[in-house]
């Protein structure tokens, strides 16, 4: 028999607190590349959601304050408790080159749907390399060289264009008639994910050895999007994973040999690091046997 049961009000779980800032944000279209954009289009939680999901393992009921909501998230992300994390996801929209969408689409702890070249006809807008192409050594090539490979690159993609073109009018399918248009087309596709995993996508998309390109997005995403709606949960982010230094166990002991040599510079050091950091950190050092 199904029984109903009206909550209290200390069990309803409040309103969002980051509602506002997602309405603002959804107005938004942050423009990528020379054609591209990334929009926000939903989510479900806010920094209070992933604190309340780590306390329920202790039965907690009582709502945490802001400020008590940013230690608490600050000590989950040092400790390397992200699963929390998963307990709120957002949604966006994106338009990208393909080649940008192939290196995207590879972490497949997200889902995500994309225009299909199938059913309606390809997006014949076609990403430039604006003239500034890059060497093998991540330089800028000679401008002289950068004018002649843009002309190249402008008259391959219209005389691809006309084949793709000339197919549909003949009447051929879009799923053949598409087959020779490049990896600079763009393409648009949802993105669902979950915050920890998100976090995971930025650290490995904003890093120097990223692509140009795809790092352009990242930097939107996390800067402008998900920053706003959980800055708690950004700073630590920001704090333990995406600007912390990971060190190997042979990295370890030769930092520790250093320390040992320099204990005098070490508590000068300390004064400014702050003590608790500084024990920390010889932790972290003891801890790699």
């Amino acid at each position: 028999m199904l029984k109903i049961r009206e909550l209290r009000e200390n069990e309803i779980p409040p309103i969002p607190s980051n509602v506002a800032e997602a309405e603002r944000l959804r107005r938004l279209e942050f423009s990528v590349l020379d054609a591209g954009y990334v929009r926000f289009v939903d989510l479900m939680g806010d920094d209070g959601a992933i604190v309340d999901a780590a306390r329920i393992s202790r039965a907690a009921t009582d709502r945490l304050s802001e400020e008590e909501a940013g230690v608490f998230l600050d000590a989950l992300a040092r400790r390397g408790h992200w699963s929390p994390f998963e307990m709120v996801e957002l949604k966006f929209r994106v338009r990208a080159p393909i080649y940008v969408l192939r290196q995207w689409l590879r972490h497949r702890t997200a889902s995500a749907q994309e225009t299909s070249g199938r059913y309606v006809d390809s997006d014949l807008a076609f990403q430039s390399a604006c003239n500034e192409w890059r060497g093998v050594d991540g330089k800028p090539l000679p401008p002289e060289v950068c004018d002649e490979l843009g002309e190249l690159e402008y008259d391959a993609c219209a005389a691809l264009e006309t084949v793709y073109t000339e197919r549909l009018r003949r009447g051929v399918v879009r799923e053949q008639a598409r087959k020779e248009l490049p990896l600079s087309t763009y393409s648009e596709a949802y993105w669902k994910i979950d915050l920890r995993n998100l976090f995971n996508f930025l650290r490995l998309r904003t890093d120097d050895a990223a692509q140009y390109e795809i790092r352009r997005y990242a930097k939107i995403i996390g800067e402008q999007i998900v920053k706003p709606l959980f800055p708690n949960a950004y700073a630590a982010f920001e704090e333990h994973d995406l600007n912390a230094v990971r060190f190997s166990r042979r990295e370890a002991e030769t930092l520790r040999a250093f320390v040992a040599s320099r204990r005098d510079e070490l508590v000068e050091s300390a004064a400014r690091l702050g003590v608790v950091e500084s024990a920390r950190f010889l932790n972290k050092l003891n801890a790699a046997k």
